[in-house]
């Protein structure tokens, strides 16, 4: 299992700019970024599965150990 543990989430709604922050952030040799940058680790699974099937199945949601992978 990855040992690496996020210390910082970024929450921002559409078009307010989180894209930009994301992508300057990971210029920053110190900071490793999200990738995808939407892991949707916090998401109701079946609200997920209704609305944006591609990142159900990534598996994100499932467990803590899925995700820091």
């Amino acid at each position: 299992m990855n040992t690496r543990r996020p210390n910082l989430f970024l929450v921002g709604a559409m078009k307010s700019g989180t894209t930009t922050l994301h992508e300057l952030l990971a210029l920053h040799p110190e900071i490793a970024m999200c990738e995808p940058k939407e892991p949707c680790r916090f998401i109701d699974e079946d609200a997920l599965k209704a609305h944006w099937p591609e990142m159900w199945a990534k598996g994100y949601w499932r467990s803590e150990e899925a995700y820091l992978a």
